[in-house]
């Protein structure tokens, strides 16, 4: 085998080695941005708990507030 068809072949080798790379590369970069939208996702999370956790009043939060029966519009089906 001549050199020049050597050097070739290992530039060759070496081109698919590199766009194989460039290819990992991109994955992964893809993987880490949806990493990190997961990870604000819970880091919002856990401040919303924390906020509820330090509430000052110490008030519980209900899904549904309580309105006075004066203001109360909600139809009585009873």
């Amino acid at each position: 085998m001549s050199k020049d068809v050597a050097v070739g072949n290992r530039l060759a080798e070496l081109r698919e080695e590199y766009a194989r790379g460039e290819t990992m590369l991109s994955q992964l970069e893809s993987e880490a941005a949806g990493l990190r939208e997961r990870l604000l996702r819970i880091s919002g999370a856990i401040q919303v708990l924390e906020e509820i956790l330090e509430d000052p009043e110490g008030q519980e939060i209900s899904e549904q507030p309580e309105i006075p029966e004066s203001q109360d519009t909600r139809k009585d089906d009873s």
